[in-house]
């Protein structure tokens, strides 16, 4: 069943820098330290898009942000990835790229950027945004996608896992 991917007014916005350097200001706010768009720039945004953060303006965690915040930096469980995927699966990027290349082999770079630009979901003029998103959805499990051959090579892998409820 294909979902409705009606184009929408609101802007929704790839990562701007890697989940490596995401990451940490998920911890901050779980720590309680309040976090800003200026400090982090349109990833906040994404964050929120995501439904890590709340709508708040004050990088406070949702409920679903809060057990992310918790398997990963208290209980160190690994099911961080599932509630990742979970929201990335629900996110209308990545939702665009499978259904527009799902059963298509050795699918490169360019078509999921085509992809993203047909559903007007690409306004950057940078690659870097789509290879930070291309990547987050590798760690996700949601793709395979080799960074050696980043200009040549994305193979779409869904990985069918039971996704717990939080």
């Amino acid at each position: 069943m294909k979902v409705d991917l009606e184009k929408t007014s609101k802007t929704i916005l790839l990562p701007s820098s890697s989940w490596k350097k995401i990451n940490p200001y998920i911890k901050l706010s779980g720590e309680g330290q309040p976090i800003n768009e200026c400090e982090i720039g349109d990833n906040f945004q994404f964050l929120e898009d995501l439904g890590l953060f709340n709508d708040t303006a004050s990088g406070e965690l949702t409920d679903i942000g809060r057990a992310f915040f918790e398997s990963a930096f208290i209980r160190c469980d690994g099911k961080e990835k599932d509630i990742l995927c979970k929201l990335l699966l629900q996110y209308p990027p990545t939702i665009a790229i499978q259904q527009y290349l799902w059963g298509v082999k050795d699918i490169k770079i360019d078509q999921a950027l085509v992809v993203l630009k047909t559903m007007s979901f690409w306004f950057y003029d940078s690659v870097k945004p789509l290879t930070h998103f291309l990547d987050l959805l590798n760690y996700a499990g949601i793709i395979n996608y080799k960074k050696r051959l980043r200009f040549s090579l994305l193979t779409l892998e869904v990985q069918k896992r039971v996704l717990v409820k939080y």
